[in-house]
């Protein structure tokens, strides 16, 4: 956020706990912080409503998105307390959203911090899965499906 300060191009959103690593965090334009233990259900509709503003407000040409899991449960600073599965919903709710706009949308990983490297390795999976999955649905010479079922039971995952 703080190499775009002062870039009015560009519009910055971070969805976070406000107690988490950093203590101090750079500012973003729409800086949203949530308390300690927020889970899956408050954590998936705060970013839905504050993606759907900042997208109708600000009508970028593209997304950078950093899809960071440091808020899984098991993550030793995020300090929230979302599953594997809610993070797989949030890859897939920021990418339909970028779709039904028509918004091209770079994610990359980021952020989580597990002593598990398959565990992590596996969170950062989610985005790409959710991807493959969307994207799958727009062109049909290439289907993937991804249930629920298959992410909620990976065997190096646990929710």
């Amino acid at each position: 956020a703080a190499i775009f300060a002062e870039e009015p191009r560009v519009f910055t959103l971070s969805v976070h706990c406000g107690e988490n690593f950093p203590a101090r965090k750079q500012q973003s334009d729409l800086d949203i912080a949530l308390p300690r233990g927020v889970k899956d259900a408050e954590y998936l509709r705060v970013v839905a409503e504050a993606l759907d503003s900042a997208l109708s407000f600000f009508q970028p040409d593209i997304v950078l998105y950093d899809a960071g899991v440091d808020t899984h449960a098991n993550d030793t600073l995020g300090y929230l307390e979302m599953t594997d599965d809610g993070i797989y919903e949030r890859e897939r709710q920021v990418i339909a959203q970028c779709i039904a706009r028509k918004v091209a949308i770079a994610g990359y990983v980021g952020g989580g911090y597990s002593p598990n490297l398959d565990e992590l390795a596996w969170r950062h999976c989610m985005l790409h899965l959710a991807a493959s999955s969307a994207f799958g649905d727009l062109n049909s010479k290439q289907e993937i499906v991804v249930d629920e079922q298959s992410v909620a039971h990976h065997p190096s995952s646990k929710s």
